[in-house]
């Protein structure tokens, strides 16, 4: 694919982790993305049911059309878009509570509302989530190509693997294929996609000479091969919570990228976020409240149970999770104790409460301007992130809250585009340019899969 990017989840752990040190002279410019899907409530299960949440009508063309411009006057980098393949039936053994509450049930394909949504922006990037485990990789090259084509390179694939046994039994089989198994899997494929995107034709295949009927060249054409890939990713998602395990994780994974040749500040680290602001920190704090009054429990044990796998149903309501739950369970409980320490017991009720507004992709900030500004900005600067995933708890009404509100802070600070690059032909810049700076619209030369570009006048690449 020529312009878009290669998005990814990683959840990375290694014994020789390196610590990265930046030029604190330069100030970064902070990835800032919207999160969604295309469901009711996506991680914030019951927002449907507020006054002016427009997520239930995420099957309309206009829902994402609106969402766009919202965002591109926002100056956004990009709207990422989830998926998932099946039902949440963890929870009571049975889809009946997903169902009920609308649990990230009912998903339409993100791949096929892009085209309008790029029709109506100029700079901000669509990031899909694709599985690789279930369709031919030849079958999703081309999808991902023509998108590529229709948005002007400002569509980005966020591989995933897929891990609901659900949707293992939606396309056929008995039983989900194994995790480390998958990962080999997606290795291959993704080596295939890289071959087909980048060695399928040389960069001048595409004449268009008239005269001698020709609308491409025959030799400057080929087809793709099979490999192992290295490492892929030029930005990752993940979800995380505290400076400290958060700057862990990323010193992990820039050590990983180091290891593969690449410059380590080439993936950009992106956390996730809901963001809650109002005038005061007081009135924000009452407004999280609120929000989280009307917020999903059950819908949030239904996402629990499918994220890991655990069936909450089967605790008493006065059982200590974190003495008698599941390692899974154990390990969420962990990750939430440095945001909420003032919980004493961790049952069911209390895992419920504390995920059903931005379930367990990052922390849930709630104040001021200032004081959300404050917050992100230690995350970047302590955590080394590069920018934020912002999920919502309310849609539109978070990110309206952020275009209008904490946007004009960032762009104060010097942290946020007061506008988009600009390209001497007019045209809007694609997705990897917005991560890496106007000029870059294919892959970095130390990217593993550079290997595989076809340049003009060059002999084809060894597959």
């Amino acid at each position: 694919m020529s312009n878009g990017a290669t998005l990814a989840n990683e959840d990375a752990s290694n014994s020789s982790v390196q610590s990265f040190t930046r030029d604190p002279t330069i100030k970064r410019r902070w990835i800032l993305n919207a999160f969604d899907m295309a469901c009711t409530g996506h991680i914030s299960p019951g927002s449907w049911k507020r006054d002016g949440d427009q997520s239930a009508q995420y099957n309309t063309i206009k829902y994402w059309t609106d969402l766009a411009q919202l965002l591109e006057r926002g100056k956004f980098q990009g709207l990422f878009i989830a998926d998932v393949l099946g039902a949440y039936d963890v929870y009571g053994g049975n889809a009946d509570a997903a169902v009920q509450t609308g649990a990230q049930f009912g998903i339409s394909d993100p791949s096929l509302f892009i085209s309008a949504a790029a029709a109506v922006t100029k700079n901000l990037t669509f990031g899909i989530t694709q599985s690789v485990t279930y369709e031919l990789p030849f079958t999703v090259a081309r999808r991902f190509a023509t998108l590529d084509h229709l948005t002007n390179g400002r569509v980005g694939i966020n591989i995933v693997t897929s891990y609901l046994q659900s949707a293992a039994q939606n396309h056929g089989l008995q039983e989900q294929i194994g995790h480390d198994e998958r990962y080999r899997r997606a290795d291959e494929y993704t080596d295939i996609l890289y071959k087909l995107w980048e060695s399928s034709w040389r960069d001048d295949a595409v004449v268009l000479d008239k005269e001698r009927d020709v609308y491409a060249e025959p030799s400057r054409g080929s087809p793709s091969g099979l490999g192992f890939a290295a490492k892929h990713a030029e930005a990752v998602f993940f979800g995380g919570y505290g400076i400290p395990k958060i700057r862990a994780a990323v010193n992990t994974l820039r050590s990983l990228v180091a290891k593969e040749g690449r410059d380590p500040f080439s993936l950009k680290v992106i956390l996730g976020a809901t963001i809650i602001l109002a005038e005061t920190d007081e009135l924000a704090k009452a407004k999280e409240i609120d929000l989280r009054s009307t917020a999903s429990a059950l819908g949030a044990e239904v996402l629990i149970g499918g994220w890991m796998g655990v069936d909450l149903s089967i605790y008493g309501p006065d059982d200590d999770l974190l003495k008698v739950g599941s390692p899974p369970l154990k390990g969420l409980i962990g990750s939430l104790i440095p945001s909420y320490p003032e919980e004493t017991k961790w049952t069911v009720k209390a895992i419920s409460e504390r995920t059903k507004i931005g379930g367990r992709v990052g922390p849930t900030i709630a104040g001021s301007v200032k004081t959300v500004a404050d917050e992100l900005t230690k995350l970047v600067e302590d955590g080394d992130v590069d920018g934020f995933n912002f999920s919502y708890a309310t849609t539109p009404g978070t990110f309206e809250d952020i275009v209008n509100l904490l946007v004009p802070e960032l762009q104060r600070r010097g942290v946020h585009w007061l506008d988009y690059p600009s390209k001497a032909d007019g045209t809007g810049i694609t997705a990897r340019e917005g991560l890496y700076g106007v000029g870059q619209s294919r892959l970095r030369d130390d990217h593993y899969a550079s290997k595989f570009k076809w340049g003009a006048g060059q002999e084809p690449p060894a597959l």
